[in-house]
């Protein structure tokens, strides 16, 4: 009985499996999950077969209702060998996220295509077919799925892959005069959702202190397969009384995704001591004071003989208004370079970009310098290395999205990285203007 199943089992699927082998293009679908929650990112891709050389390959735009679909860019190319048939694969990789609760079924996704050989409808599965501008459309299956709601919770709970929050807080010092303002910036981020299912920050009033809030700003970068959302909010608080200002904690839950798991992230409460203004004054007042045993040791020095000192002084003054040019362009050239030092140790890469403009208009005052392009020619030649750190800084900075140095993903130690580099450039340069003195040399040596 079991060997007559088998035999029905291969007659039934045989002319199926022979049917795709024949097939010159076709699609593998890889749904996404059955159920997922509302805001939560999952993927799923598409593969197309292509055997006729199909090329200008493109997404057929089209409304999905209730779904925020994302595409990424780097789309991916294979070759494989199925059936003694050699096929070209790409493969297009989708996230989405949903936007209601229940049932949805998903629209077919449909790839538009030129076809540069003829091909006759034989050719064709039935969910291929001819456009009226000549090209092929070629649509996945449907596919549909159960959108859950997100458990209840207080406070609202959000679903992500991985959640960080953290906080920056100016002026930086344990305390602080009465008025001076407070300004406290918060930044919530999270993979694998979207910003508007991020939550605000509970802000509370303190007692003696005016509150201030600032607008609350959302935005989101797409990276390879993987969503980051970010809420950023800045607070500004006023002490109004001497004492202790406490900012208060920030928590929030999510639901963490890969383990089912209810996870709380916060920042723990921030104290500042508010001073009153007289204190100020009676510390003033203090240095004043340890100042006056200087002027009774100063007075010790009439002791020593008048010409003596005269003598002495007037040697000094004649070294230096020898050497003071030389010190003085040395010395600016040594604060610039420590300028840069502490930029970098301090991971800023605003101050980064300030500090490398200033040191490099000092050591090449015959180039016009305004910005790190200009930086970058006069080293374009001598060292590729820096050139492609000043590139890596200026992205940092401004090619990767409004917020995306307060993201962890988009984080990384730029500073050790420009430091590092500097380095290498700036004693180079110092090696080789010791070296060669008669003649005039290559601004930098190879490497």
């Amino acid at each position: 009985m079991v060997k007559q199943w088998i035999l029905l089992a291969v007659m039934l699927f045989c002319p199926i499996f022979a049917r795709a082998a024949s097939l010159r293009v076709f699609l593998d679908v890889k749904p996404p999950p059955d159920s997922f929650y509302l805001g939560q990112e999952v993927s799923f891709e598409i593969k197309l077969f292509d055997r006729i050389g199909l090329t200008d390959i493109s997404v057929v735009p089209a409304d999905w209702d209730n779904i925020d679909l994302f595409l990424d860019s780097d789309t991916v190319n294979q070759t494989i060998v199925q059936s003694d048939t050699s096929y070209n694969i790409k493969i297009f990789r989708f996230s989405l996220v949903a936007k209601t609760v229940g049932n949805t079924s998903f629209p077919p996704i449909c790839l538009s295509a030129f076809a540069p050989t003829m091909i006759s409808d034989r050719d064709l599965p039935e969910n291929i077919k001819f456009s009226d501008s000549g090209r092929l459309e070629i649509c996945a299956r449907p596919f549909s799925f159960n959108v859950l709601a997100v458990p209840k919770h207080f406070p609202t709970l959000f679903v992500a892959r991985d959640v960080q929050l953290f906080q920056g807080i100016l002026p930086k010092g344990n305390s602080i005069k009465i008025g001076t303002p407070v300004k406290r910036s918060l930044v919530l981020s999270a993979i694998g959702t979207l910003p508007a299912y991020l939550p605000d920050f509970q802000i509370q009033e303190l007692e003696n202190v005016r509150t201030y809030e600032g607008k609350t700003e959302r935005t989101f970068t797409t990276t390879k397969q993987k969503l980051v959302s970010a809420v950023r909010q800045t607070i500004v608080y006023i002490p109004q009384k001497s004492g202790k200002l406490r900012l208060p904690e920030i928590s929030v839950f999510w639901l963490n995704v890969r383990t089912n798991q209810i996870e709380e992230s916060k920042i723990p409460a921030y104290t500042l001591d508010v001073l009153p203004a007289e204190i100020y004054k009676e510390e003033q007042d203090r240095h004043t004071e340890t100042t006056e045993p200087a002027k009774e040791t100063a007075k010790k020095t009439s002791d020593f003989s008048v010409k003596k000192i005269l003598l002495t002084v007037f040697a000094v003054i004649l070294v230096l208004f020898a050497t003071y040019p030389l010190l003085r362009k040395k010395l600016k050239r040594r604060n610039l370079v420590k300028k840069v030092e502490q930029a970098c140790d301090r991971d800023d890469p605003q101050k980064m970009v300030e500090a490398l403009l200033l040191w490099a208009k000092a050591v090449f005052p015959q180039h016009r310098i305004i910005n790190l392009s200009d930086v970058k020619k006069i080293f374009l030649d001598h060292s590729q290395e820096f050139v492609q750190v000043i590139d890596d800084l200026e992205m940092f900075l401004y090619g990767t999205g409004r917020f995306a140095k307060h993201l962890p993903s988009q984080k990384e130690n730029i500073g050790k990285k420009v430091l590092q580099s500097f380095y290498r450039v700036h004693q180079a340069r110092l090696k080789n203007k010791r070296k060669n003195k008669k003649n005039l040399p290559d601004l930098y040596p190879d490497g």
